[in-house]
């Protein structure tokens, strides 16, 4: 199936939808450590009346529901100090997918219903590099990027990011920008080919 889902048509079927990460440093190392969370359910209703002054109608409906988890933990090495650090990254990322769905049709006095459901998880490795550039004392930019998979989970998968934070004390900040997630699998009849991308906001806390 073939999919393309604009935000809006996310937001109706979205139960509920979670990103966030965290770092820890230590001179030029650091821990990364980066979480995915998307729960989504919709429906759809059809029918079809037949030919005939007493037409039979056919009716059917369905409900789908998937949830994606995706983890990933990381080493950090800091290549380049200044007001626009470089780090190298190199780590896992841990993605399970959780599908369920059930078909219910009518015709006349018949009916019946058919449910199934199926999940599938896996580790990709992963390289990426990240370099931050401090504007001022309020503002930062943000830029990374990886690549992963080489067929030891799936057969590729990368990421891209681009963001802003503004600092308003010494341990808040608020956080925006855009993150585009791309995921080939296909393994044992099992084929994921996906890419989400959109805006994001947070809050940045520093301790």
């Amino acid at each position: 199936i073939s999919v393309d889902v604009g935000i809006s048509d996310i937001l109706d079927v979205l139960d509920f939808g979670l990103m966030g990460a965290f770092e820890a440093r230590k001179g030029q190392w650091g821990l990364l450590f980066d979480a995915i969370y998307m729960d989504l359910t919709m429906s759809a209703t059809a029918s079809r009346t037949g030919p005939g002054p007493i037409g039979a109608t056919a009716t059917a409906s369905a409900n789908f529901g998937m949830k994606e988890t995706v983890l990933a933990a990381a080493v950090a090495y800091r290549t380049v100090e200044g007001p626009s650090p470089v780090d190298v990254i190199g780590g896992l990322r841990y993605v399970k997918l959780e599908a369920d769905a059930d078909i219910h049709g009518s015709f006349f006095a018949q009916a019946g219903t058919v449910a199934r459901s199926g999940d599938q998880d896996w580790v990709d490795p992963y390289v990426g590099a990240r370099i931050k550039h401090a504007v001022n004392d309020r503002w930062s930019l943000t830029g990374y990027g990886d690549i992963g998979g080489f067929g030891v989970g799936s057969d590729i998968s990368w990421q891209l990011s681009a963001g802003a934070s503004y600092n308003f004390s010494k341990s808040v900040s608020g956080i925006f920008g855009y993150r585009i997630f791309y995921v080939d699998y296909d393994k044992s009849g099992f084929l994921y080919d996906m890419k989400n991308e959109g805006f994001y906001a947070g809050v940045g806390i520093r301790f």
